[in-house]
This record gives structure tokens, sequence and C-alpha cells, in this order.
């Protein structure tokens, strides 16, 4: 069974080696699939246990962005060490918090701050943001929500000038 620690643990792995965290090679890792499907927009991703060769497979919309899709891959990741059935509310916030730590692990996103020299109390810009953004590969948005959780200070002002 997959752990959150393992999973955690292997993404700082991948992302300390690749500048990034590849979520598929991640999936990869722990004997999970990713598939690529265009079944239309009323998914996001799901996962599938094949009984068959004992491995989990998880199906992703290829029409989302590729920070959908990533984040998507991520989520599920994270849900196979949480449950496998229908998520409470408590469980989905979890799997969220988790699929965050996947995608931009605190100490990357600390040894990426550290050198460039900015502290938690810095006001991060804009510019910073967007940086730590391509860095990881997710949205701008999703890279200052992260930030924010980690306690690295985003003005609102910032925040709500992303999506402008």
């Amino acid at each position: 069974m997959l752990t959150q620690n393992a999973i955690i643990n292997k993404a700082t792995e991948i992302g300390k080696a690749e500048a990034f965290v590849d979520v598929v090679k991640l999936a990869s890792e722990v004997n999970v699939e990713v598939y690529v499907t265009n079944d239309g927009d009323d998914f996001h991703a799901k996962t599938v246990h094949d009984k068959d060769d004992i491995r989990h497979k998880i199906y992703v919309n290829g029409s989302q962005t590729l920070e959908k899709q990533r984040f998507s891959i991520a989520h599920e990741l994270a849900r196979l060490t949480i449950t496998r059935g229908k998520l409470t509310k408590s469980q989905e916030e979890a799997t969220d918090e988790m699929a965050a730590e996947i995608l931009m692990p605190k100490k990357l996103v600390e040894e990426k701050l550290n050198e460039e020299k900015i502290a938690k109390r810095t006001p991060l810009s804009q510019d910073v943001i967007a940086k730590m953004a391509d860095n990881f590969k997710v949205s701008q948005t999703f890279s200052a929500l992260r930030l924010r959780s980690l306690k690295y200070f985003v003005p609102w002002k910032t925040l709500l000038n992303l999506n402008q």
C-alpha cells in the first residue's frame, strides 16, 4: 500500500533531480500508470484498479490545461493513500493538501526562496510567484496559494491581480 510519506519523499527526490516534480514519473515509480484520455470535459481524472495486473491506472482528461492535468494526477496519487472509496469533505481537503505538497514540496520551495534570499515575511511580488509557478510547472494562482499555505507573505492585492 502507498503511504503519504513515501509519495511525498519520492516527489521531493524527483523534484531535486529534475527541478520540478514529474508526476507521471512519480506515478510510475509507485507502480501507478497514467493515461491521457479525451472523453469530454465532465471529469478531471479518475483512478481505476486493474485487478488483472494488480496496479492502479490514472486516467487524466487531456482537454484540461497541463497544470490542471498535473494537479489531477497528484490529487489521484494522494487519494490512493487516503481512501479507495468516496471522499468525505475532510478527506478531500487532505487530498488537495497532499497534492499541493507533491507538486510544490515544502523543502524544495524553501530551498528555492532561500536561494533568492526571500524570507517568509517578505511580501512576494507577482514576478516571484510567476517564477515559482514556472519552476514547479503549476499555475500562478496555485503557486500563490501554496506559498500562502506555507506561511509566505502573498499580499491580497498580488493574489487578486494574478488573474487580470
